[in-house]
């Protein structure tokens, strides 16, 4: 086996570390469809849920993707949590949030 000389320090092995594209994350989807849902007391459209992402953006389709499933991904967790309604009228229609309105809520 080769070594290097007696009393050198080879110091680290480069390795190679990709920079990840700055994705639309879940934690980010969940922050801004909460906040939307409070501002909107009636039905919110699915797509205004979705980050502007810029026509020119690098890495523009993965981005778009990674908001649509993260967005959708918070969505159905805060429907089965009975936070929100999701409602479709029909196939490939849009998609309404809505938030759930408590007994309570409905009283008052």
């Amino acid at each position: 086996m080769l070594e290097g000389r007696e009393g050198q320090t080879t110091g680290p092995k480069p390795s190679y570390r990709p920079c990840p594209p700055d994705l639309w994350r879940i934690p980010d989807a969940f922050q801004h469809i909460a906040e939307l849902l409070r501002l909107h007391s009636g039905h919110l459209s699915f797509e205004r849920c979705l980050p502007p992402i810029p026509q020119d953006a690098p890495d523009r389709l993965i981005r778009v993707r990674a908001a649509l499933a993260s967005s959708f991904v918070v969505a159905l967790e805060m429907v089965r949590n009975g936070d929100t309604a999701l409602e479709q009228e029909q196939p490939f229609g849009t998609i309404m949030l809505a938030p759930r309105v408590t007994v309570a809520e409905q009283v008052t």
